[in-house]
């Protein structure tokens, strides 16, 4: 294995004109995000959005609309969404129906889940949505749903906070301490009692939590998704460039950012980081990446700016206009985005969600961001494409078929990178491997039934994600760019492949009263 450790000087001229003369990627008043995989425990399967195929999955895959989670025997799983975590335990089906700034939407159709929202949290909905209610929160607490699906059953325990679950015409408030048992549709059939004792589930989760309150916040926004690992794998430092830096604890000879992981390809999002580090989410997915005495700092957004997700903050080297090679065989390269640097999605987007990207993960002048999103062309002076050892480069293949970068990486040249155009797009076609991230099928995989059956929905999810298989087509036109909502909307069916069923009570129920009786969780079915 070889790096790049040439000291290069090159001006990046980027041609971004088609990046923005489309149908947005968010409306003005949300923002999309994502879910991060941060733990997971025995056999965790897997089908991402577009694929309906069970593979193996990796801590820090980033989960997005469409993806879904089978947890089997003794299988524990985390989801971490900034200001809140959701985890399940074994034998749980999860689907992600809607994740944005204002709502986290899930599908849970058999297990047990668990739900803790954390104070920071601005009015951000979260909603589960089982066979037999949908419950919904934005209350700080710790919640939890028991689904079981060869009963009819879903039992709601809210520990701590307060929620409402919709049925068919009714809906019902639930406080804290209070655990309400349902069956059917249309919350006739419930009993209520006064919570009872924790269980070994209960118990992870309440660890998981106190884990994450000890984590201090003083320097990152709240809703960074992945916070919480930076002070178990680095040291927070003041310099006087950038104010506070974020400095992790590097044992690997010639690390670089964006070396140590693979790429994969995210319906909607393009070619995404994933990072094998145990801490490696957020610095990847937000901020910006600098030298310091001979070492890389990480440098954070603004605190006070709720950071907006981002796939990988880098700048490409080649594309389809330039044959780099790497090795003999064509290739493609990358570098870390600095300071100050302008981000550009691959993705098509408005000036609003352009300006939140950039501004909530930099401090950036409004005037230069502005000037970068109405310009049909640009040249931006990269300042990490001039340091040793910042570029990685791998063999195109390689990239495609998200082979771990550490191993493929090799070296280049000076002359060959001087000569090749810097682009905001990795220029690349994904494959279905791409979408997997280089992962095997999986053996474990729920019942038919269990994937199947329909669920009670309070808000209604956006379109089901189209199959990768026909989006591949249109992908060849324009290499790593993720389709336009156009695009999508002229491939997607009339009918959602999953059905929903969203509600809008007419009647409200009166609050519920505790019970002298606990009740039991229902057991769970098995696969």
């Amino acid at each position: 294995m070889k790096f790049v450790v040439q000291y290069l000087k090159v001006l990046g001229f980027l041609v971004i004109c088609s990046l923005f003369a489309a149908p947005s990627f968010a409306a003005p008043d949300t923002i999309p995000t994502v879910a991060r995989l941060s733990y997971m425990k025995g056999v965790i399967s897997f089908a991402p959005a577009g694929l309906k195929k069970w593979i193996k999955v990796s801590v820090n895959r980033p989960l997005v609309i469409g993806d879904q989670l089978w947890s089997d025997k003794g299988g524990l799983v985390e989801l971490q969404l900034g200001t809140a975590v959701v985890r399940i335990g074994d034998y749980t089906s999860l689907k992600i129906l809607n994740l944005n700034n204002t709502i986290a939407q899930f599908q849970q159709t058999n297990g047990m889940l668990g739900l803790s929202v954390r104070p920071e949290n601005k009015n951000r909905r979260y909603e589960i949505d089982t066979p037999n209610l949908a419950f919904t929160t934005t209350v700080s607490g710790y919640y939890r749903i028991d689904v079981d699906s060869k009963k009819n059953v879903t039992i709601v325990t809210v520990r701590k906070g307060r929620g409402d679950v919709y049925g068919k015409n009714a809906s019902f408030k639930i406080k804290e301490g209070q655990s309400c048992r349902f069956t059917g549709k249309d919350l006739k059939g419930y009993q209520c009692s006064a919570v009872g004792p924790v269980d070994d589930f209960d118990r992870f989760n309440l660890e998981r939590d106190r884990r994450s309150v000890k984590t201090v916040i003083k320097y990152v926004a709240p809703e960074m998704i992945g916070y919480e690992d930076l002070e178990h794998y680095g040291t927070w430092k003041v310099i006087k460039t950038y104010g506070r830096v974020w400095v992790p604890q590097i044992t690997v000879t010639n690390w670089a950012p964006y070396r140590m992981g693979r790429w994969i390809w995210l319906n909607r999002w393009g070619w995404t980081w994933v990072d094998e580090q145990p801490w490696g989410f957020a610095p990847f997915h937000y901020g910006r990446w600098t030298r310091w005495q001979n070492q890389w700092v990480w440098v954070p957004g603004p605190r006070h700016i709720a950071p907006v997700y981002a796939p990988a903050l880098v700048a490409f080297v080649g594309g389809r206009q330039f044959n780099l090679r790497v090795g003999g065989a064509p290739g493609i390269a990358w570098f870390p985005l600095a300071p100050g640097e302008i981000y550009i999605p691959p993705y098509r987007v408005n000036q609003h969600y352009f300006t939140q990207v950039n501004i909530s993960n930099t401090v950036i002048n409004q005037t230069y961001i502005n000037q970068i999103y109405n310009a049909p062309t640009v040249n931006i002076n990269y300042q990490n494409i001039n340091i040793l050892n910042a570029i990685t480069a791998v063999p195109t293949t390689a990239f495609v078929q998200s082979t771990p970068v550490n191993a493929e990486a090799v070296e280049i040249s000076p002359e060959t990178l001087k000569a090749a155009p810097v682009t905001p797009v990795a220029e690349v076609v994904p494959e279905p491997i791409s979408v997997q991230g280089g992962n095997a099928p999986s053996s474990a995989v729920p019942s038919s039934e269990i994937v199947n059956e329909e669920a009670i929905t309070q808000t209604e999810p956006p379109p089901e994600p189209i199959p990768f298989t026909q989006e591949q087509p249109l992908l060849a036109n324009e290499p790593g760019k993720p389709l336009t909502e156009e695009q999508i909307e002229q491939l997607s069916p009339q009918t959602p492949s999953q059905e929903q069923q969203t509600v809008t009570p007419e009647q409200q129920a009166p609050e519920v009263q505790q019970a002298p009786e606990v009740q039991q969780a229902p057991e769970v079915q098995q696969a």
